[in-house]
């Protein structure tokens, strides 16, 4: 076990913590974990199921006097997000990860923490060996491919599932969520030529850096910059004078996360260099005045480097200046006022539950409230027994340009469409088809795609967990909706019917090397876990009014 661990308790939690951070498991890689949490609880006579996608399914028995209590299906997924900083030799294919401390604080070091979701496995894991945890019966769904593009729960065998109540750990804040956006991740191919370069031609190295990045469902709102828009933006900029040709462009690793670094290597006449020079510097003041309050460390660097022998034609050059600046990115719209204006309902002062959306501690950026309440009107507000939604006016539909790279001469854009409609997705794509279609010889393809997950406002799950919190803690509980994608939405599709509740550990700075997690928040955060599969005995229950919130 690594030091940053010792002495701390749940000792399970953090002993499963650890031994998942000492196995590469980025999105793609996760076999070796899956295998070793396969074989290990084999080895302790579970019932132990693992397809050919190395989805898991854990099964463990009722605990005396649970028997006659629903099933339960604890669910998170095996991957993380794999991003680091551009000076870190961090090779995520063979290196484990490396957890550091600073007080109550966990981080790691120069990558991300991994915590997204290694906090909601090892929950799971420590549940299923604890002996004195008390639950009904429980089936451990650990999934792979969620953080691209939720490919592993979308081959999950559903039919093997007895479960109908579903606790998701894949939760990123304090609260619990109730309902979120649906994704698809689309791929425009550009088709290009190279040609020979020639003598009269400057050639640059344009770099975009600094930026804070973050997950683009949870933080797009807060309008941080995109590095791959803003090289965008700039290279716009220089082509200006003409005679512009790309040699290479690229930009991000991860679909899910705001891209915070990219480059690009072009080539401009040389009776232009002046004009194109000051071309950029004017467009990087702009740029950096823009965004000094929400992403200050921006760095736009241009210098000359030696002559390449192929670039771009114009006319392709041209046509990915054109492409990635009309692409639609960021937030698009935001949640309707009228929605807001919700009446708080009158409630008893036992429910657990809170509507308000609180401060969080030790958030002077208010980052983490980027968490959604978005639902049709009239649909869960105004109606006895409702659960009440934090009102955050949070993103309803955005878009993310996370990656661009090239593949020989043609360039690759990946686009992360977002939305609380599944109408607005598909929309969104739309619009990125028929923008493909404009620019001629550029190719359009769906890469992955998941659905929304409507919200529930008469949740029994979400009701005990919330009056769980209360006995604990003696405070409300947030319940809110995300404008960021899980794998409820997949769960509520295949299993009609089922009441699913996300939850788990607050993550900050999500899918960047800034990643951290509170200890105290993972203890906590463990305790109601604990505390809701012991008050499953009262599920049924729940359904009394009385009990429940009024408007």
């Amino acid at each position: 076990m690594q030091e940053v661990f010792r002495g701390l308790e749940p000792e399970r939690v953090f002993w499963w913590f650890d031994r998942i951070a000492q196995i590469p498991h980025g999105s793609g890689r996760e076999q070796e974990l899956s295998d070793f949490i396969y074989e290990y609880f084999r080895k302790l006579g579970f019932s132990v199921t693992q397809d050919q996608h190395w989805n898991l399914i854990i099964r463990k028995s009722a605990t005396a006097g649970y028997e006659q209590a629903p099933a339960v299906i604890l669910e998170a997924h095996l991957d993380m997000v794999c991003e680091k900083e551009a000076d870190s030799g961090h090779d995520f294919d063979r290196d484990p990860i490396r957890v550091l401390r600073d007080g109550d604080r966990l981080y790691a070091d120069g990558t991300t923490l991994g915590a997204d979701n290694a906090t909601g496995v090892a929950f799971a894991l420590s549940i299923l060996e604890s002996e004195t945890a008390v639950h009904p019966a429980l089936e451990v769904v650990l999934t792979t491919g969620e953080e691209a593009g939720l490919t592993g729960v979308k081959r999950l065998d559903f039919s093997s599932l007895k479960g109908r109540v579903v606790m998701n750990l894949d939760c990123s804040d304090e609260g619990i969520v109730v309902g979120c956006a649906g994704a698809s991740v689309v791929r425009l191919e550009l088709a290009g030529e190279f040609e020979r370069s020639r003598r009269e031609q400057q050639f640059y190295g344009l770099r975009v850096s600094g930026l804070l990045g973050g997950h683009c469902g949870l933080h797009i709102g807060l309008g941080r910059g995109n590095a791959n828009v803003i090289l965008g933006r700039v290279l716009a900029a220089a082509s200006r004078t003409g005679g512009f040709c790309l040699v290479r462009v690229e930009g991000g690793t991860q679909n899910g996360a705001i891209c915070r670094e990219a480059k690009a290597v072009f080539a401009v006449e040389q009776g232009d260099m002046t004009a194109v020079e000051q071309a950029v510097a004017e467009c990087a003041r702009e740029l950096k005045h823009e965004l000094a309050d929400v992403d200050p460390g921006l760095e736009i660097e241009l210098e000359k480097i030696p002559n390449q022998t192929a670039v771009l034609s114009q006319e392709d050059s041209a046509a990915y200046v054109s492409l990635i600046n009309l692409l639609p990115s960021g937030v698009l719209e935001m949640e309707r006022d009228d929605e807001g204006e919700a009446k708080e309902p009158s409630a008893p002062q036992d429910d657990g539950i809170s509507g308000e959306t609180e401060k969080r501690a030790g958030e002077g950026n208010n980052e983490e409230n980027n968490r959604g309440s978005h639902e049709e009107p009239n649909k869960g507000f105004h109606r006895e027994s409702a659960l009440r939604l934090a009102m955050n006016h949070l993103p309803e539909t955005s878009c993310n340009i996370g990656m661009v790279y090239m593949e020989g001469s043609r360039i690759c854009i990946h686009c992360n469409c977002r939305s609380s409609y599944g109408s607005k997705k598909r929309w969104l794509q739309e619009k990125c088809r028929l923008l493909a279609a404009c620019h001629g010889r550029t190719a359009y393809s769906v890469l992955t795609d998941y659905p929304e997950w409507e919200f529930n406002p008469d949740s029994r799950l979400a009701r005990l967990i919330c009056r769980e919190y209360r006995a604990q803690t003696g405070e409300p509980l947030l319940v809110e909706r995300s404008h960021g994608g899980n794998e409820c939405g997949t769960f509520s599709k295949r299993l009609p019917g089922a009441d699913i509740v996300c939850m788990g550990t607050k993550i900050h700075h999500a899918h960047s090397p800034r990643e951290w997690v509170g200890i105290d928040v993972i203890q906590k955060e463990y305790r109601l876990l604990l505390g809701a599969l012991r008050a499953m005995k009262d599920y049924e229950r729940q359904e009394d009014k009385s009990q429940c919130t009024s408007v």
